[in-house]
């Protein structure tokens, strides 16, 4: 169901009141993600800014290699982090924000969602430096990446 990241862009604006600059920035963000519902949600808790959210998370490059994952082989973790606080990249923010406990998606995250605000401002940089050094993608620091969630846990 890959139309209804459209009807989730709509919504994410609304979410936190936030000024028509931050709202364009916001919607032109958005534009670059290319997401797709796997499944719905039916959690009572909504991811706004400053919630912490907890995911289940599969990494990959665009060609399909493995990257990552908090779950699987011999983890069985969830990652937890806080909304629209930078904690992130900024592609996993977008994708979360306005979702239900329960919501599957996958989605296509470009080089300059993944991987600037790390380095040198504006520069590439790896994936926020507490995901580990196994997991910096300095090498492919142009290369989209391939992100599925599941957002198991929304709270204040």
């Amino acid at each position: 169901r890959a139309a209804t990241a459209t009807e989730s862009r709509s919504e994410v604006g609304k979410l936190d009141g936030m000024g028509a600059e931050q709202a364009r920035t916001r919607e032109k963000e958005m534009r670059s993600l290319r997401i797709q519902e796997v499944s719905v949600g039916a959690g009572e808790r909504v991811v706004k800014p400053g919630s912490k959210v907890s995911i289940k998370y599969v990494l990959r490059r665009s060609n399909g290699y493995f990257v990552d994952a908090s779950y699987g082989f011999d983890r069985f973790e969830t990652y937890s982090f806080r909304a629209e606080t930078g904690e992130v990249i900024r592609a996993l923010d977008l994708a979360v924000m306005g979702q239900r406990e329960g919501t599957r998606r996958r989605f296509v995250v470009p080089p300059e969602l993944g991987y600037t605000g790390y380095a040198k401002k504006g520069d590439p940089g790896p994936i926020p430096p507490e995901w580990g050094p196994r997991r910096a993608l300095q090498a492919h620091a142009r290369e989209p990446l391939v992100l599925e969630i599941l957002i198991t846990r929304v709270s204040d």
